[in-house]
């Protein structure tokens, strides 16, 4: 509840939406399990599992107005425009005296302190002296940090903007549709009408230098334009007749954590130095509050475990030493999947 109330605080014009997400589970089996995992949740008296419903079979077609549905979750959610959202705040920054170098990379940072105990961040504009480092570099990570470069890798993605071209019933709430864990596409609706439709990782997964560990969102995922074509048509009831279309398709880039899960905190081994990345693509429902989180390890000078964050972010040396990469292993498992089907 920390981002709604700040927009509404600072009087921030961000498209910001409070609504429901809807998980639609489109495989019987992985519906069954993933209902299991949820039970058990609420079953040890996980609070926020009290704020998520869930529709079986009978009810989730209706409910969600997805075709094939065999089930779905419901929780509050929301959207927002990221980018509209920080230029604000970082406007805020510098009117109280901040200052903002756009276009301005981080080229090197020094391997030890000077002698005022101060890192030195060499920058084309001249160089920068500070006690602290926040790297919030997410798939570029490793340009800086180096020793993340097999821990977080840029991996290339997908997203679309698909249009009506007749009227039909506006979809308001947020959908995931779900055919296993790792296979899933999302959709944020716009006051428009349109949808925001990403994913299709089916199309391309099996090329992995197209995506895995590549930097190029220059260029297109060819396999999923294809896809997005008669993308709601195929998969919403109401929306048959609606001649929706591709109207904007592009690449962008995330980084992913070979273990799955973000790193966050102070660096291993360099006193000063605090990573925020790696969010394997959920950065949305996760960076804001890490970040709260971050700036007060700083400001504040707490330990991680007083932060807030989950202990299972933190950044640690043992983490970059496992020799584990959940990235190419669920690649693997979807091409066996899809190979016994």
């Amino acid at each position: 509840y920390l981002l709604p109330s700040t927009p509404q605080t600072l009087s921030i014009d961000c498209d910001l939406v409070v609504t429901k997400a809807i998980d639609v589970q489109l495989n019987s089996e992985e519906c069954r399990k993933a209902k299991a995992s949820f039970d058990r949740l609420s079953g040890n008296g996980i609070k926020s599992a009290e704020r998520v419903s869930f529709s079986n079979q009978s009810e989730a077609e209706l409910r969600s107005r997805v075709k094939g549905a065999q089930g779905c979750f419901s929780y509050e959610a929301g959207h927002i425009w990221p980018y509209k959202f920080v230029l604000h705040i970082l406007g805020r920054c510098v009117e109280q005296g901040a200052k903002l170098y756009t276009h301005t990379l981080a080229q090197n940072i020094s391997s030890a302190k000077d002698n005022s105990g101060e890192w030195i961040v060499d920058t084309p504009r001249g160089a920068i002296k500070t006690k602290h480092v926040v790297f919030a570099s997410n798939a570029y990570t490793s340009a800086v940090l180096p020793m993340y470069a097999d821990k977080i890798v840029p991996v290339r993605g997908v997203c679309c903007r698909i249009v009506p071209a007749r009227p039909v019933k506006r979809l308001t709430e947020t959908y995931t549709l779900r055919w296993s864990w790792s296979e899933f596409d999302y959709l944020v609706p716009r006051e428009d009408g349109s949808m925001i439709v990403g994913g299709a990782w089916s199309k391309y997964y099996r090329n992995t230098g197209g995506w895995y560990n590549n930097a190029n969102d220059n260029e297109m995922i060819e396999p999923t334009k294809e896809y997005f074509d008669g993308y709601m048509q195929r998969n919403f009831h109401g929306w048959e007749e609606s001649g929706a279309y591709v109207d904007q398709i592009w690449t962008g880039i995330m980084g992913y954590s070979t273990d799955s899960l973000p790193h966050i905190g102070q660096v291993p081994g360099k006193m000063g130095h605090f990573i925020i990345a790696g969010f394997t693509g959920h950065g949305m429902p996760q960076a804001w509050l890490a970040g709260k989180g971050v700036a007060a390890m700083i400001s504040k000078g707490i330990p991680f475990a007083e932060s807030g964050i989950p202990k299972i972010f933190e950044t640690t040396q043992a983490r970059l030493e496992k020799d584990r990469n959940d990235i190419l292993e669920v690649a693997g498992e979807v091409d066996q999947s899809s190979a016994r089907l």
